[in-house]
């Protein structure tokens, strides 16, 4: 529990974890691409899989520097560590990123104001080194990698958005920590069941999506041209056609005229899993808005109950929108005849922040009845009746 109170309260300490697998995604994906470049396709996938137990050595690395008070301890356990990367992974080449790890966690613990650093938390901008493995198995990487490549990219955005929700919750919180009788359990509880129903959606959307894509990315270098090889479909030969001519048949080829890339379908799914994701959020942003009814205090609930003495009412002096064209009502009519008479007298437009009073002697009106009908028709919140319309002739 100690280990625990150290880094804060249990959404810190996950918010910290989550630093560790977010190294720990890019460190798998660069494992096996290695892996892939010497062994070959048949590497995969369990080189990337194998490679997530890299987060071990990371989290590790992290512990080390916070609860370490000597250098030489830290230096010690740095060795230690790559060791065990060495170990876990077997191979000695997999130690070699865990040294600028060690490096930049004990320059961190040495600084007298320790930051943050890429190392403790995802980023947006981290996705571009996906961007690299990715076009290696488009020049010659194999299918299997760029499908995982895409995998890890999916894994890695639900992360980010993991840490994203975790933090905008614990920022919320902090910002009202000053506030007695918050519902600290009750808006975690509340927020953090929206914050994973959004996340398994947005997973259940994207995943399989990535993971059961049949087409391949490819770039030749000879040609300098990219297509998308389809996913191989045995069809017949009259269903291709579909009633064409000949000679167009044989100027197409058996190619077809167009070719939707599957990344079109993911990016369908993806907008389509961002509308699902907006409306949980606003969901959850109502659910909050709402935690100010009620709370307790000293064992006490207390509530606030709105009454009729609550309703929102109109200041005496408080102004209306302009109506509507549409509206045909004696208040809108009333205001309208003002409008017209003022202008009809006045040289110039008044002023949008002058008083009925002013425009008035601006424009050099006088008419009492019309004076007291609009001040009703655009302060009162009971407006003008028909018969006061009616009589007023102008």
């Amino acid at each position: 529990m100690g280990f625990l109170r150290h880094y804060g309260n249990w959404r810190q300490f996950l918010m910290r974890a989550l630093g560790w697998f977010h190294c720990a995604l890019l460190y798998s994906l660069y494992y096996g691409t290695i892996y892939r470049l010497m062994d070959g396709e048949a590497a995969l996938p369990g080189a990337m899989w194998y490679g997530l137990w890299s987060v071990v050595p990371l989290a590790l690395a992290d512990v080390a520097a916070e609860f370490c008070r000597k250098l030489w301890q830290f230096a010690l356990l740095s060795v230690g560590i790559c060791g065990l990367a060495w170990l876990l992974l077997g191979s000695p080449v997999a130690a070699v990123p865990l040294l600028p790890v060690c490096f930049v966690r004990g320059k961190n613990r040495l600084a007298e104001e320790p930051k943050t650093s890429v190392l403790d938390y995802p980023h947006i901008a981290m996705l571009v080194l996906y961007l690299i493995p990715f076009f290696y198995s488009a020049l010659g990487g194999g299918p299997l990698l760029q499908r995982l490549c895409l995998i890890w990219a999916g894994m890695y955005l639900l992360l980010y958005g993991a840490f994203l929700g975790l933090q905008n919750i614990e920022e919320y919180l902090r910002l009202n920590s000053g506030m007695t009788g918050v519902p600290v359990r009750r808006i975690v509880r509340t927020s953090g069941m929206a914050l994973l129903g959004m996340l398994v959606l947005a997973a259940a959307l994207l995943m399989p999506a990535l993971a059961t894509q049949g087409g391949y990315f490819k770039i030749d270098p000879k040609t300098q041209q990219a297509s998308v090889e389809p996913p191989e479909m045995e069809m017949d030969a009259p269903d291709m056609g579909m009633g064409l001519p000949a000679e167009l048949l044989e100027a197409a080829g058996s190619e077809p005229w167009i070719q939707i890339p599957p990344f079109v379908e993911y990016l369908f799914y993806a907008l389509l899993g961002g509308a699902l994701l907006a409306l949980l959020l606003y969901a959850a942003y109502q659910a909050l808005r709402n935690f100010h009814g009620s709370f307790v205090d000293h064992r006490d609930v207390v509530q606030y109950l709105k009454g009729p003495e609550d309703e929102d009412q109109l200041s005496p002096r408080e102004k209306r929108p302009r109506p509507a064209v549409w509206d045909r009502s004696p208040t809108a009519q009333v205001r309208r005849k003002y409008r017209r008479a003022v202008l009809r007298t006045a040289k110039e437009k008044p002023p949008r922040w002058a008083a009925p009073e002013e425009i008035e002697r601006l424009a050099g009106l006088e008419n009492q009845q019309l004076h007291e009908l609009y001040e009703k028709a655009r302060y009162s919140p009971d407006g003008c009746t028909t018969q006061e319309n009616r009589a007023l002739k102008i």
